[in-house]
């Protein structure tokens, strides 16, 4: 019975042990998802010193932490700390197998690629979004690493990952078809935002132009700054716009981000016409709109205030709101407008902050958040200015038309008056004067 008893306890201890292999290594050959999320299958190690080397953290002493949740990503948020990654592939098939592994977030600022091939080093790769664009294995704003995997072969790949920005590690194991058909899929979604984007930002150039007012001019403004605020976001500045720049990479979503917010902060106080009809509100909009400029040239000297500013814009966001439903409140019409466009943007920059503090995980929704609030946001105020511009149009032709009808009325007076002298001046000219001499009878003079 004992040994009955024995025998189960280490068929689980072996059972338990399999499965732990199981999920730190995968073999590649026996895989039929087309990607496969790494996160479960990584281990990792924090270097605070952010001086170990690859043999360094080989060394068996090396704490690697293992078994990590199942997620879409690795947050760690804003940390001063590199981070070692490290996965083990198998190919146990009779076939080289290709294979892409994705890092689907563009603010890594540093990542040492490091593949070994049956212990032997096989491939080196320094990329990054401070290093050149040449450097990346697969040239896009998102890091990919391709990989034959022979046939036969035990692989283990090393990552070292280190940046400024809030560090989130979202990594994908892709068959190269897939991969590529997703990289159509969201290079499509970037294309539709932008030209959404574009159009609105012609249309109210145009609107502008027609009639030199401040508001309009204000608003297109925004709308460019807004872009480059998720263009940088989302590493397409990198890969098309400042490819040799890495501090716009760095801190333009930042940079271009309080400039747009401080603008658009201005564009509210005058769409509500805040300092007439909301005195105290007004007083605090200015400080934030001095706040956010502020921001914007402190984040030309130093990066190291970025959780701040995530944080300011926030508050911000949740200020205007309060203001909006204030206007709402007061049945102010475009306050309707602003609130509808702006609540979008808002729950999008707390989303953001809560995902930048790693308090929420990641998902489509959070990693676009802010972009799908921005659209919907630039789409309702466009409409808002639309109606504006009805509005001043229709303003412009009923000053129009009493001018006319008063031009018109004036020309009457004078026509009247006109008519009145000529037809006295042609009375006294024509006048016949009758009188008699001393015996009676009349003559004309």
């Amino acid at each position: 019975m004992n040994r009955h008893v024995a025998c189960l306890i280490i068929l689980v201890l072996l059972t338990k042990f399999s499965l732990v292999k199981a999920s730190e290594t995968i073999d590649v050959a026996k895989v039929d998802q087309a990607m496969i999320l790494l996160t479960s299958h990584l281990s990792i190690f924090e270097d605070a010193s952010q001086a170990l080397t690859l043999a360094d953290v080989q060394k068996e002493s090396v704490p690697f932490k293992k078994d990590l949740p199942q997620s879409e990503s690795i947050n760690l948020s804003y940390t001063k700390s590199a981070y070692w990654l490290r996965l083990s592939l198998e190919n146990n098939g009779d076939r080289s197998i290709d294979k892409i592994l994705e890092i689907k977030h563009p603010l890594l600022a540093n990542i040492d690629f490091y593949w070994q091939v049956e212990s032997e080093n096989h491939q080196t790769i320094h990329t990054g979004y401070a290093r050149p664009l040449e450097n990346r294995a697969y040239k896009s704003r998102i890091f990919a690493f391709p990989m034959l995997l022979s046939a036969h072969s035990h692989n283990v790949i090393y990552l070292r990952i280190a940046t400024p920005n809030a560090m989130v590690i979202p990594m994908h194991l892709w068959e190269p078809l897939a991969f590529y058909q997703n990289e159509k899929s969201d290079f499509a979604f970037q294309s539709a935002y932008l030209g959404l984007v574009i159009a609105m930002g012609v249309f109210c150039l145009a609107l502008s132009l027609l009639l030199k007012e401040f508001d309009f001019f204000l608003y297109v403004s925004m709308i460019v700054f807004v872009a480059l605020a998720v263009i940088a976001y989302r590493g397409i500045g990198a890969e098309f716009i400042w490819p040799g720049i890495p501090w716009l990479t760095q801190s333009g979503s930042l940079w271009f981000g309080s400039i747009s917010l401080a603008v658009e902060l201005l564009f509210i106080r005058r769409m509500l016409n805040a300092s007439a009809l909301m005195p105290k509100f007004d007083v605090i909009l200015k400080y934030l709109i001095g706040l956010n400029l502020l921001i914007a040239l402190i984040l030309l000297w130093t990066f190291s205030i970025a959780k701040f500013v995530v944080m300011s814009f926030a508050i911000s966001s949740a200020f205007v709101l309060v203001v909006l439903l204030a206007g709402v409140f007061n049945k102010q019409r475009n306050a309707y407008f602003l609130l509808a466009g702006f609540s979008l943007l808002a729950i999008g920059i707390i989303i953001n902050l809560l995902h930048a503090f790693a308090l929420i995980p990641t998902s489509f929704y959070t990693i676009n958040a802010t972009q799908i609030g921005s659209g919907v946001e630039l789409l309702v105020f466009t409409l808002l200015l639309s109606d504006r511009y009805q509005v001043i149009l229709f303003e412009k032709q009923r000053s129009e038309l009493e001018l006319a009808i008063e031009k018109l009325a004036r020309q009457d007076i004078e026509l009247l008056k006109q008519t009145y002298f000529e037809h006295h001046y042609a009375l006294d000219k024509a006048a016949i004067f009758a009188e008699t001499d001393t015996q009676g009878c009349h003559y004309v003079s």
